[in-house]
């Protein structure tokens, strides 16, 4: 966890923070922190609000959503590393 994202878990327990508001998930949060800080703001009352997702505290919908973002974010990452690695083989086959 980043060390903004801990110090707003922080003051959020000292009730200095009520709402949270982000633009989306990703933004702020990792598929394996969702549940630990989604359960620690819960405890402390605050509120998370997506703009983009209005998936406003539904932990099972920002699970799930966060997940597949996830998945995205892999799948677009295979897919640029495979167009990186024909560019390199045409490129080399171009050579010879």
């Amino acid at each position: 966890m980043n060390k903004s994202l801990h110090k707003m878990i922080e003051d959020a327990q000292k009730g200095n923070i009520d709402i949270i508001v982000a633009a989306d998930t990703t933004r702020i949060l990792r598929t394996n922190e969702i549940a630990n800080v989604l359960g620690k703001l819960r405890e402390s009352k605050v509120h998370l609000i997506t703009v983009y997702r209005f998936l406003n505290n539904d932990i099972t919908m920002l699970n799930l959503y966060a997940y597949i973002s996830e998945y995205e974010a892999k799948a677009k990452s295979q897919r640029i590393k495979h167009g990186i690695r024909l560019k390199k083989e045409k490129s080399l086959g171009e050579l010879g």
